[in-house]
């Protein structure tokens, strides 16, 4: 596998011709590449356009705000929490199991965040209780009980292989 890296941790072998071959991809990859990305450049300055030209109902400086705000609880918050999480689950689980549960924290931390304003009641409004009428907290442990029930039957079917 290698030495011993940082922390106890042993780095993956590092297969050079494989990493060159995905980089230059070849035509076909390059031009697929070239297509989404001159659409996703189209999608992102139509709504860039749509932002300005309706700017008395979307308020772009406030888009703007939230938008940086976003970048910056995302690579100050939530990149080092998975990042440590992550390294934690290393050293935590075994291997074999590590699959399954790598993925029901990525699943119930995506509901989670998803789910987060609804459970706060943002939108909630007293004179229109039609507006978040459920009880998403309910919802919410719900799901996350069924994620982990997911990963633990997983766990279960590799531990019994």
């Amino acid at each position: 596998m290698g030495a011993e890296g940082v922390g106890g941790l042993t780095p993956l072998p590092l297969d050079e011709d494989r990493l060159s071959n995905a980089a230059e991809g070849g035509p076909a990859n390059r031009r697929l590449f070239s297509i989404m990305a001159v659409l996703g450049w189209a999608l992102m300055s139509y709504g860039v356009y749509g932002l300005i030209i309706n700017a008395a109902q979307t308020h772009p400086s406030s888009w703007l705000v939230w938008f940086l705000g976003g970048i910056v609880v995302h690579d100050f918050l939530l990149a080092p929490v998975v990042i440590g999480v992550g390294v934690l689950l290393s050293r935590a689980v075994p291997d074999r199991y590590r699959g399954p549960v790598q993925g029901a924290l990525v699943a119930g931390g995506i509901v989670a965040l998803t789910a987060l304003p609804y459970v706060l009641g943002f939108g909630r409004s007293s004179s229109n209780p039609s507006a978040l009428p459920n009880n998403y907290a309910a919802a919410l442990g719900i799901l996350l009980v069924l994620i982990a029930a997911v990963a633990a039957v997983l766990v279960a079917l590799r531990r019994n292989r």
